[in-house]
């Protein structure tokens, strides 16, 4: 039988703990070791904290051969023939992905790396993050990071008026993940809160200069002052909020059979995107997408059910 830490090198071996079962091929005497594994590591877990150590213990594992992962990430994501596609990187990964971009023809010119910065820290990482912008490779920050709570405005706006600074001489990406409600309704008024503040900024010329994503926005305090400020942003700047269904089930933000639920899907068409947040294919996620935007929930449900047993 396999154990849970054997299957932590596996998934160094293949890239995930998915791809290292695929690759294995499942015995059926071996099911059972298999899901144990695949539970400990699973976000889908109830307890926050344990949950988080296990995804720490897997990450160590699966990191010690860095610049084969970095480089595997890469080569899979030219491989999907997407012409741009925005990668998110911390900053500690900065060398192996200028390597994998020289070893990779063609990738710089389809690749935009975004750093990511967690939700709410001052910390030497946000530093070093912040002072990543001025690398010709770096294109943005991604604030990130489990959403239990509404988030710092102080905290934001102050991080805000930093990327305004460098957005004077560069464009940036500014990506966000707000009103994701990591393992249930959480953060509902952050969403509200960061397209507040920077609707706040809109007479800065330099706000031209940002890409502002909203990723997820599966809860929404206010959807009518939602949509009126991302109507008076994009008059402004390139504003879209980046739907993920099944990231969204997969994370325990709603149930499979309730995604209809999504309040990202009140807002108007023409400002939603579709994404996958590492969970699913882009054309996986989209077919859910749009069947949720026909109203057909039961058919998007059994699409995600069939798409997820994929990715778990």
């Amino acid at each position: 039988m396999l154990e849970p830490e054997q299957l932590l090198y596996v998934a160094q071996e293949h890239g995930s703990v998915s791809a290292g079962i695929r690759a294995l091929g499942i015995d059926p005497a071996h099911v059972d070791a298999f899901e144990d594994a695949k539970s400990r590591l699973d976000l889908r877990q109830g307890n926050f904290e344990q949950t988080y150590e296990h995804v720490r213990r897997f990450r160590q594992a699966a990191f010690e051969r860095h610049d084969d992962w970095i480089y595997a990430s890469i080569a899979r994501i030219m491989k999907s023939g997407v012409s741009r596609v925005i990668v998110q990187i911390a900053p500690a990964q900065i060398d192996a992905y200028r390597w994998a971009l020289g070893a990779i023809p063609g990738s710089a010119s389809r690749l935009r790396a975004i750093v990511g910065i967690f939700r709410n820290q001052q910390s030497s990482r946000t530093e070093r993050a912040l002072a990543l912008l001025h690398d010709p490779d770096v294109h943005g920050v991604d604030i990130i990071g489990a959403e239990e709570r509404n988030d710092s405005e102080p905290f934001f706006t102050s991080l805000l008026d930093r990327l305004l600074d460098i957005a004077a001489n560069k464009e940036l990406i500014l990506r966000i993940h707000a009103g994701e409600g990591f393992l249930g309704r959480r953060g509902i008024g952050n969403v509200n809160m960061y397209l507040r503040s920077i609707a706040q900024r809109a007479a800065d010329e330099r706000i031209r200069r940002l890409r502002v994503i909203i990723a997820h926005a599966v809860y929404i305090d206010d959807i009518a002052e939602t949509t009126q400020l991302l109507n008076s942003l994009r008059c402004k700047t390139n504003v879209v909020v980046n739907v993920n269904p099944l990231s969204n089930v997969v994370f325990r933000a709603v149930s499979i059979d309730n995604m209809k639920s999504i309040a990202a899907l009140q807002l108007p068409r023409d400002l939603l995107h579709v994404g996958t947040d590492n969970i699913g294919t882009l054309a996986e996620n989209m077919t859910v997408a749009r069947l949720l935007a026909a109203g057909q929930a039961a058919r998007a449900a059994a699409q995600a059910r069939r798409f997820v047993g994929q990715v778990q």
